[in-house]
């Protein structure tokens, strides 16, 4: 039996009219034909209280309302795709603390001094995990959470949506801002004291030779250029990540050191990235 009545629905076994998703507006309860269209919208309201067959019912702990939808139409609350919550990359910053209890980074971020600098303001800190892997810890009014974010997270499946929304309208800070690292404290070695005799040479002038200045050329990024991903061409800003083992695409000597952001490829080493800065052109 059909229970979703949106038009056109791929779906409509897998849940009711009232757990549609739009794909237009993400509002749930009607579908993109009726998406703007406040006459379509109403006609849908008659069937908000349909509720799919108890054997078809959705499973997943914690569902608030497993009635309107199977297991495999089940919109996680966090990121509002179609997964169980506990399979989200969006998750608690001592969840992904107990996923990673020897990372470095991680074990040294400061949340509490995150948490005073900008407790009323969208900020986002990125924190490296090793192997091109990313957390981003993200602050809203002293609520803090973080993504996972693999190093190879751009080829396929639903993170690249979910990582876009997760850090739209926040402000990026550098990586590993508030992760302060320990000083390690070094043994004390004991010499014994050796006299030194004291030989007394002549002062002799040295002359004074003028150098010139020689000016060396500097390449400057400004913070909103936009560099083209040397493997896809897309032409995205450019992050620092740290500890991955993969080497530069283009020298194939130095490790990756820079991420571009918007597809997601961590490809180049910084020397490299600086070449395609002066040279946009040549890769």
């Amino acid at each position: 039996m059909t229970t979703c009545k949106s038009t056109h629905c791929t779906y409509p076994h897998s849940h009711t009219t009232i757990a549609h998703k739009c794909g237009s507006c993400s509002t749930f309860g009607h579908g993109q034909v009726e998406c703007g269209n406040q006459t379509l919208k109403n006609n849908l309201l008659k069937y908000y209280g349909d509720r799919i067959h108890f054997s078809a019912r959705c499973n997943i702990e914690n569902c608030q309302n497993p009635d309107t939808h199977s297991a495999t139409s089940h919109h996680c609350k966090k990121c509002t795709m179609r997964h169980d919550e506990k399979n989200c990359i969006i998750q608690s910053l001592e969840y992904h603390k107990l996923e990673f209890p020897n990372d470095q980074y991680l074990e040294a971020f400061n949340s509490e001094l995150f948490i005073e600098h900008y407790f009323a303001s969208n900020t986002i800190v990125p924190i490296s995990l090793g192997q091109g892997c990313q957390l981003f810890v993200r602050i809203n009014y002293g609520d803090l959470s973080s993504l996972f974010l693999h190093s190879d997270y751009g080829y396929g499946g639903d993170d690249p949506e979910i990582y876009h929304k997760y850090i739209e309208g926040y402000t990026m800070l550098q990586p590993n801002q508030y992760s302060v690292m320990p000083a390690v404290p070094m043994p004390a070695v004991h010499m014994p004291a050796v006299p030194i005799p004291a030989v007394h040479m002549p002062a002799v002038p040295m002359p004074v030779v003028p150098m010139p200045v020689v000016p060396i050329p500097a390449v400057h990024m400004p913070a909103d250029q936009l560099i083209a991903c040397p493997i896809c061409r897309t032409e995205t800003s450019v992050i620092t990540i740290y500890g991955s083992e993969e080497e530069c695409k283009i020298c194939l000597d130095n490790k990756v050191e820079r991420c571009f952001v918007g597809c997601g490829h961590p490809c180049v080493c910084g020397d490299c990235l600086d070449m395609l800065i002066a040279t946009p052109n040549t890769y």
